[in-house]
């Protein structure tokens, strides 16, 4: 509770500005604490409930826009909606629907071929505008990037072209890129 008495004081020194708040992202995979990995999902609805329950109704925070935000590689493009939901802790407590997405990018673990990946990561964003629609909500890419950017026409070959790709995917409300630093570390 600490942590959240910390974010909530700097959140309502923010207010009245919005802030799209992502807790607990890419809570599908197996590398944080939240994570699937590590966590059920009925404890992981209970965290994202009592995460919005206290900073709304404890300590008054209403400037928070909620990001639901679902990480790719964990996800089966075949069984995307049952895949994407896990976890999903109610309409009432997301704002916003999101999928983070580095793996579909060109990220190096990932080992299909680039036109493969350029098809997964449309794909991915048509299915999670769809969710967004269903749900009567806006959609996002909450997180891409690529390590060091190897490729200059990364931006609009990848990134624009997927979000320019179909009229779902012009429906991405926004993105957001992770790091993308220019040196390898």
């Amino acid at each position: 509770v600490s942590y959240l008495d910390l974010a909530a004081d700097y959140f309502l020194e923010l207010d009245p500005v919005p802030v799209i708040f992502r807790p607990w992202h890419e809570h599908n995979g197996d590398w944080f604490w939240w994570c699937k990995g590590s966590t059920s999902e009925e404890d992981f609805i209970s965290l994202w409930r009592f995460t919005v329950e206290y900073l709304r109704d404890e300590r008054g925070v209403h400037n928070l826009i909620w990001a639901y935000s679902p990480d790719r590689s964990r996800i089966r493009m075949d069984h995307f909606e049952e895949d994407y939901h896990w976890g999903y802790p109610g309409d009432d407590y997301v704002d916003l629907i999101g999928l983070d997405n580095c793996g579909d990018v060109g990220h190096g673990a990932n080992t299909a071929a680039p036109d493969e990946q350029l098809t997964q990561v449309r794909l991915s964003l048509e299915k999670t505008v769809q969710s967004a629609e269903m749900k009567g909500k806006p959609a996002a890419l909450t997180e891409t990037g690529l390590e060091a950017i190897p490729d200059p026409q990364w931006w609009t070959d990848v990134v624009l072209s997927s979000m320019l790709h179909s009229e779902l995917t012009k429906k991405i409300a926004y993105f957001q890129v992770w790091r993308n630093a220019t040196k390898a570390r």
